[in-house]
């Protein structure tokens, strides 16, 4: 048995991140939902590089950028939240404002959490974790196979992905995902 690559390894923390914190998001971790969406973030640029299916990588790196938009709101509102209480902290700004626009920002973290619970049920978030432990089945799998020298499959997933990377037309909004 082959040890595997540092890329694998890679592959397979961050697929633990992701997992790890999905139970939690749900109930409110502010946490949670932080870990998992920086952890989707990472995935999508590695999924590229990890030398799985290539259609199964399109598929996977669609449903972690939904998941990756739909934690950014909530988490943008919870940054927000955050910055509101820090200012009325160092009592530098009227205190009457900043009550009204973090009551105005929790009502819409509230509507945020809803729309996430409603969009993306903790179901679909198992689904996708399973998903991609099967990816990583699949690269245990594609190692037990290789040639002793990495073989040309490796080969052809790094040339494909820089390929992708440098191809891809970046909007401005794609910049910040």
């Amino acid at each position: 048995m082959r040890k595997p690559s540092q890329r694998d390894a890679v592959f397979r923390k961050r697929v633990r991140a992701f997992s790890r914190d999905i139970e939690r998001i749900h109930k409110g971790d502010v946490g949670a939902l932080h870990r998992t969406r920086v952890a989707s973030r990472r995935l999508r640029e590695l999924l590229p590089l990890v030398g799985i299916d290539r259609d199964e990588i399109v598929k996977i790196a669609r449903r972690l950028k939904k998941v990756t938009k739909r934690l950014g709101t909530v988490r943008e509102l919870d940054v927000l939240l955050l910055a509101v209480r820090e200012l009325a902290a160092k009592r530098s700004y009227p205190p009457m404002a900043l009550r009204e626009v973090g009551a105005a920002v929790a009502e819409e973290k509230s509507s945020a959490r809803e729309r996430l619970v409603t969009k993306l049920p903790l179901e679909k978030l198992r689904r996708l974790a399973r998903r991609l432990e099967r990816a990583v089945g699949q690269l245990e799998s594609k190692r037990e196979r290789r040639t002793p020298r990495g073989g040309s499959d490796s080969r052809k997933a790094w040339l494909w992905a820089l390929d992708a990377r440098v191809d891809a037309p970046r909007k401005e909004s794609q910049v910040f995902d």
